[in-house]
């Protein structure tokens, strides 16, 4: 792969950081960006061979950041990191323009195989996503939702965060009513504690690290949802 240059995008250092110590290995020249535009601005004037993006990531211009990147350069190879497992996800990623789709929990075995595959022109899927939809029933499938397009049905990230921080419930309830990216970063609040529960139930070698980053980005989503409160007016 030589001095192929690699783009990662997060909005939460902890994981970027995590992604860039995995491939540090393989690869000398690897950038990142924390936000919309400098990711926009990255993949437009200097477009790297590959990116690596949080699904999660906000975005004011898109749907999500899969259907971004593929808008602002249609030829651009990139793999979407996600803590969602369903497979309909990982299909309508894939869609949109992804030549891979890598589950968080499952990075450490995965990503580099991902990386491998798709700069040698191939696509990629987690193997446990397939493995873990084999004993889902699929009601949704052929609905059309993204990750970012579910919260309206399903509220759970809300349930997270409120017992989280209770005594905030009202407060917490208007900014999930009314605020877009506070409804995305409920979601992955909840997404992020599932994602904890596994790797602590797991007894793989690398499990203690992995527990570490997502305690770690844990605590950043809860200080992101205490900073949306501390601008929540009272009603």
């Amino acid at each position: 792969m030589g001095r192929k240059r690699i783009l990662i995008a997060d909005a939460h250092p902890t994981m970027m950081g995590g992604v860039r110590y995995l491939l540090k290995e393989l690869f000398d020249l690897i950038y990142m960006v924390a936000d919309e535009h400098s990711l926009a601005d990255a993949v437009v004037t200097n477009p790297p061979d590959l990116v690596i993006v949080d699904l999660s990531m906000p975005v004011s211009s898109a749907q999500n950041v899969a259907r971004l990147l593929h808008r602002l350069n249609p030829d651009l190879r990139f793999i979407v990191l996600s803590v969602h497992d369903e497979q309909i996800v990982a299909d309508e990623c894939l869609a949109a323009g992804a030549k891979g789709f890598v589950l968080k929990r499952t990075a450490v075995t995965d990503l580099i195989a991902a990386v491998e595959t798709v700069l040698r022109g191939g696509t990629y899927v987690s193997p446990s996503i397939e493995q873990d939809n084999r004993i889902l029933t699929e009601p949704n499938r052929g609905t059309g939702l993204m990750a970012n397009d579910r919260v309206n049905q399903d509220q759970s990230g809300l349930v997270s965060v409120v017992e989280r921080f209770p005594e905030k419930r009202k407060s917490l309830e208007r900014l999930f009513e009314r605020d877009k990216s506070f409804r995305s970063l409920c979601e992955e609040y909840v997404d992020c504690r599932k994602a904890y529960r596994f790797w602590q139930g797991s007894s793989l070698p690398e499990a203690p690290d992995l527990r570490n980053d997502f305690s770690s980005l844990q605590r950043e989503l809860e200080e992101e949802i205490l900073e949306y409160l501390g601008k929540e007016t009272p009603a």
